[in-house]
């Protein structure tokens, strides 16, 4: 698993043994970020249930200009912190904003609330079963209500709840999804 563009293109990136992450491919990556093309540059980026950074490391490489992760686990959490040392060596050490919470995505984080242009959510696939509007009501709190952004989920089909949001989603990647929320 390799950053796939930008200045960290090539990077590998750490991935823990077992089943705890279900981490993006590079090809699903690649596709997303290709389709956000130069509208990522300078903007802010969240990353929900981050496991191993790629999605947010991946913004990173490509000029977005701040990341935050949230990954629950603390082992994986600093895994995820490894990997951003990796990245951003690989930048030259240029100084874009970076945080890595190792909190559950499903805690009140009020201090988030309206701060990012890009919200990619990537629960464990049996959350969407039971927790899809939950998940999608906190994200939409994270997105700046000024000019709007995009959120990407990860899920094993289109959610209903994506559909009703916005006519602007379509499918990226193999289980990747894109919304424009205005």
């Amino acid at each position: 698993m390799r950053i796939t563009g930008g200045a960290a293109r090539g990077i590998p990136l750490r991935v823990p043994k077992g089943d705890q992450t279900r981490p993006a491919t590079d090809r699903d990556r690649e596709a997303l970020f290709s389709s956000l093309g130069s509208w990522l540059q300078g903007r802010s980026v969240l990353d929900l249930f981050a496991g191993t950074g790629a999605y947010g490391l991946e913004a990173l490489s490509r000029g977005a200009g701040s990341v935050t992760w949230v990954e629950k686990a603390a082992p994986v959490a600093r895994l995820l912190k490894k990997n951003l040392e990796a990245v951003q060596k690989a930048m030259n050490g240029e100084a874009i904003p970076t945080r890595v919470l190792a909190k559950d995505a499903f805690r009140p984080m009020p201090y988030l609330a309206g701060s990012f242009d890009l919200v990619i959510v990537d629960p464990p696939y049996q959350l969407w079963q039971t927790k899809e509007q939950e998940i999608v009501t906190q994200v939409l709190g994270f997105l700046k209500e000024e000019g709007g952004g995009y959120l990407v989920a990860e899920s094993p089909d289109l959610l209903s709840s994506l559909e009703t949001l916005s006519e602007q989603h379509r499918k990226v990647g193999k289980n990747i999804y894109i919304c424009r929320i205005d």
